[in-house]
């Protein structure tokens, strides 16, 4: 097998995002879409007639195939599970919009991409296909809302509060089951009580989540989200990655990092060649580099079996060669490093689904599988579409040069396209205090105002002897401490250190004394600070930008859709094929 096949004309000119352009929209209404909807959608018409995926020569075109086919039967077992209409066979023979993220309640910036991928699907006539990354945990079992508390209303306070049904478990989301239900209808009630979550989007989201009665939670969450666009006219398939990452496509490929020791050093140099370009200093970020020694190297993949932790998975040639991880019994693969590789790839699929062991993808394989087998374009999110420039110095160094040979004019880049979309999409909450002074500042003034008293001496009323004589001592104690500095520089020496000591000690008492002389202007300081401070954080809950996207109303959730549509113009020649799905 070829390390570095010859790059095939008919697949077309790459689209990539600048990386200048990706800056998170944090106000409300700002759409993020790198590159341009119209070079997008003009990238998907490229692809019609090409062969599916972004394989090179060599055995590369039969694996897409096989990677499409498993990804499409995928879907056709999702669908059903969750009560969903069967893919149209036609689909396979469209150009495929792929977007995807972790399974769980996520905001309406990551939601943009799977309402990208339907506008481009539509007026290209491919297909749109949602990853649901499933071998990744569940952090929050629920989502967070937002809460106000305190009367009256000048006085109120807005924070976060999460609403869980069970605690943040060490296994992957495709381990979990759904909850069951007292633990689910207990759940549902909370969420439907709290008055700032009263959407009727998300009333509707709840009625589906409260009607499924699916084991699995993929299955649950995933059927809820489907059915909730579909309402919305929405046409985006799901596939869990589990689904398709228990086939021979996904095997083959995890097997050629086992038959390639080069490919670990490729991925260890492109995030070296990142670090260096980013000026990042801390060998761990953005992720690790994969460890390698003379007879065991890390391969970028997670293993587990069920109801397990992940855990990182090592080749070993000390011997007969092996698969090993932290608390697992050694795979012997020997017999698969040899021979063709899709032969090879059923056997080793065989003896993993035998001892029930779960193959997965780290972040920069899952990508690079995606997006060289799968996808005629891949939309990412803020972080994925950044780190993925990782992912193209791998794919150039592993399956293709870095410039096409025999294309004139500006040099394309030789990598899979892929765009980046998010938004910047606020609930409709306004903070209950109105904007305070800076709080850092108001801080910053309390501590230098408690430490230098003479600083509001001169609001004050006529201080009277007491204060006068504390004021005076004060004054003598700051020329003393200052002589002995002084001294102490002339001759080189640190003599009067220990007597400075005790002369500090004497000025801060003096300070706190004169603090409880006159008490007033430090608190009303105080007072300011903290309704700096309630301001602050009741800004920072009113304008988070990560709360569930069903928590908006309707009405704003369908202004996104027709912004991001916006966005993606159509030329009025495309989605014929999409007929089929309805």
């Amino acid at each position: 097998m070829s390390e570095q096949p010859a790059w095939t004309a008919e697949r077309g000119p790459a689209v990539i995002p600048r990386a200048s352009h990706i800056v998170v929209p944090r106000r409300h209404g700002e759409i993020l879409m790198e590159p341009a909807g119209e070079v997008l959608r003009q990238a998907v018409e490229a692809r019609r007639g090409t062969t599916p995926g972004w394989a090179p020569q060599g055995p590369w075109p039969e694996l897409a195939a096989i990677a499409r086919r498993e990804l499409f039967e995928t879907i056709a077992r999702h669908a059903a599970a969750v009560g969903d209409d069967p893919p149209p066979v036609g689909m396979l023979g469209q150009p495929w919009i792929i977007t995807g993220h972790q399974c769980e309640f996520y905001h309406a910036g990551v939601w943009a991409k799977v309402l990208a991928a339907d506008r481009l699907a539509s007026v290209t006539g491919g297909c749109a296909i949602d990853l649901i990354v499933d071998h990744d945990r569940l952090a929050h079992p629920g989502f967070a809302v937002p809460v106000a508390s305190g009367a009256p209303s000048s006085q109120r306070r807005l924070t976060r509060q999460y609403l869980l049904w069970d605690h943040s478990r060490a296994v992957a989301a495709e381990m979990l089951s759904a909850p069951q239900g007292d633990t689910r209808e207990r759940w549902l009630a909370a969420v439907r009580r709290e008055p700032l979550a009263k959407s009727a989007a998300l009333s509707q989201f709840l009625d589906y989540l409260a009607a499924d009665h699916s084991a699995s939670l993929v299955d649950w969450l995933s059927g809820a989200r489907r059915h909730f666009e579909k309402s919305l006219g929405l046409k985006v398939w799901h596939a869990p990655c589990s689904g398709w990452c228990s086939g021979v496509a996904w095997t083959a490929f995890a097997l050629a990092w086992m038959r390639q020791p080069r490919w670990a050093e490729i991925y260890n140099a492109a995030l070296d060649g990142y670090r260096q370009s980013q000026r990042i200093t801390r060998p761990g970020r953005p992720i690790p580099d994969l460890m390698i020694a003379a007879t065991r190297r890390e391969l970028p993949f997670w293993i587990y079996g069920d109801q397990q932790p992940r855990q990182r998975l090592f080749f070993e040639a000390d011997g007969p060669a092996r698969l090993t991880w932290f608390d697992g019994p050694a795979l012997t693969v020997n017999g698969y490093l040899s021979g063709d590789l899709l032969p090879a790839a059923r056997g080793l699929q065989a003896e993993l689904s035998r001892r029930r062991l779960c193959l997965r993808p780290r972040a920069l394989t899952l990508t690079l599988f995606a997006r060289t087998f799968q996808a005629d374009l891949f939309i990412h999110g803020i972080g994925g579409a950044l780190y993925d420039r990782i992912t193209d110095e791998i794919w150039r160094n592993i399956f293709g040069p870095t410039d096409p040979p025999g294309i004139a004019g500006p040099r394309q880049p030789s990598v899979p396209s892929y765009g980046c979309v998010s938004a910047g999409w606020l609930l409709p909450l306004e903070p209950p205090a109105a904007a305070a002074p800076d709080w850092p500042a108001l801080r910053w003034r309390r501590h230098h105002w408690g430490h230098n008293p003479q600083l509001w001496w001169d609001a004050l009323p006529t201080p009277g002897p007491q204060a006068s004589h504390l004021l005076e001592q004060r004054t003598g104690l700051i020329a003393r401490i200052a002589e002995s500095l002084h001294e102490d520089r002339r001759r080189g020496q640190r003599r009067g250190r220990a007597s400075r000591s005790k002369l500090f000690q004497h000025l801060h008492s003096v300070n706190a004394r004169l603090r409880e002389l006159f008490p007033d202007p430090l608190r009303q300081l105080d007072e300011r600070i903290a309704a700096a401070g309630a301001a602050r954080d009741n800004a920072a809950a009113a304008t988070w930008r990560e709360y569930f996207f069903a928590l908006h109303p309707p009405d704003s959730l369908r202004e996104l859709l027709a912004r991001i549509q916006q966005r993606i113009p159509g030329d009025g020649t495309a989605g014929t094929p999409r007929k089929a799905e309805e």
